[in-house]
């Protein structure tokens, strides 16, 4: 048997996997509105200069397309496969994308729009120029919300005090709370993708995320790249 895992490496950490089981477990009553934002700082290292980047010997560019260097693939498959782990499969996506350094080939940020069949809607932002963006998600809910905190809020009247990794908002007390043992690291210890799929083969089980996911991952962001061309609303069933 031939295993195949794509390294989304959001599934394994503290906080994600926190708001994951909030989620499952309608602490927050239905959902209305999330948002999520993923970049990199490929750009910044090069001074935002076009021809460093795409010749950086540590992060070589040969093909974009290719590669998939387009913001939307490079950092937004990660916020993509996010959202279907922890909401599952939208039903249409509205998609707008730009390329804000000058010189470069491919788009370097994206802003995709989701609705799923009950009418939440998921917002996604994807980077390549991100510089120092301090929120990372955000979770709505009639009973509730969820933030992961990097330094900043919500706009909200309600004070949050002080400020943890992950927040939560319950609309019954109407207060903050942060959630403890939560990692402020990226990929704290033992949550690497890595050591997940090398686990999975040691043990002869299944991956934790399998190449099936990554195709269900690659529809949405094909039909987010088709509503950008075609400056339209997509069904995610048009895409075959």
């Amino acid at each position: 048997q031939i295993q195949v895992m794509p390294v989304y490496n959001l599934q394994f950490t503290s906080a994600n996997q926190k708001m994951k089981e909030f989620v499952d477990n309608d602490t927050l009553g239905p959902i209305y509105q999330a948002r999520r934002r993923h970049g990199h700082r490929e750009y910044t290292k090069n001074g935002f200069d076009a021809h460093r980047v795409m010749n950086d010997p540590n992060w070589p560019w040969k093909d974009g397309h290719a590669e998939g260097r387009r913001s939307l693939y490079h950092a937004g498959s990660h916020a993509v496969y996010w959202m279907l782990w922890m909401f599952g499969m939208p039903k249409v996506v509205v998609s707008l994308g730009g390329t804000r350094l000058e010189g470069m080939p491919e788009e370097d940020n994206n802003v995709a729009a989701f609705r799923y069949a009950n009418g939440m809607l998921v917002t996604l932002h994807s980077s390549e120029t991100e510089t120092a963006a301090p929120l990372a998600t955000e979770l709505y809910g009639h009973k509730g919300a969820l933030i992961q905190m990097r330094g900043d809020g919500p706009s909200t009247w309600a004070d949050q005090g002080e400020a943890g990794t992950l927040m939560y908002y319950d609309e019954t007390s109407r207060q903050w709370t942060p959630i403890p043992e939560i990692s402020r690291q990226f990929q704290p210890e033992g949550s690497s993708p890595n050591d997940r799929f090398f686990d999975a083969l040691a043990a002869g089980t299944q991956t934790p995320i399998t190449m099936y996911d990554g195709r269900r991952c690659m529809k949405v962001l094909a039909a987010a790249e088709k509503a950008g061309r075609e400056k339209r609303q997509v069904e995610i069933e048009e895409i075959e």
